[in-house]
């Protein structure tokens, strides 16, 4: 899930933490010594190129048919198990964007106000049981009395 990746000594590419290495088509990714690291550039599709556009390495960049079945490893590691068949990349469903870093589709701000509204509606509710409880109570206690 996290693409901020590493260039190790031997130019081979590998995750944040520099414990996994990424796959291409053909197994890890080595980039060339002699291209730095602001000359190497990611396309929508995962072919990493130089700036002349010419292709210097590929990640292997998959889906799952299920992706329920994939093993969480970690914070931003998952695990496809045995058996899990991966496809090819559809470009339809996403796309890779270099410098680019996920980040959470939830409104912090609008989430915080939902939530106050609805405590605000739960303590009006909670005062309204109350009256209900204590015009009940009278009722029941004074209602039945002769004067």
């Amino acid at each position: 899930r996290a693409g901020n990746f590493l260039r190790r000594a031997d130019g081979q590419l590998v995750t944040a933490d520099g414990r996994y290495s990424v796959l291409g088509p053909e197994g890890p990714v080595v980039l060339p010594d002699e291209l730095a690291d602001d000359q190497i550039f990611a396309g929508d599709n995962g072919v990493l190129t130089n700036r002349d556009g010419d292709e210097i390495a590929a990640l292997n960049v998959v889906r799952f048919p299920d992706a329920a079945r994939l093993e969480k490893q970690g914070d931003t590691l998952f695990r496809a198990p045995a058996g899990a068949g991966s496809l090819p990349f559809d470009p339809g469903l996403g796309r890779i964007r270099q410098g680019a870093v996920e980040r959470s589709t939830t409104n912090s701000v609008g989430e915080m106000v939902m939530m106050i509204e609805a405590m605000r509606a739960y303590e009006s509710n909670m005062q309204m049981i109350r009256m209900q409880d204590s015009t009940l109570e009278r009722v029941v206690n004074d209602g039945g009395r002769v004067t």
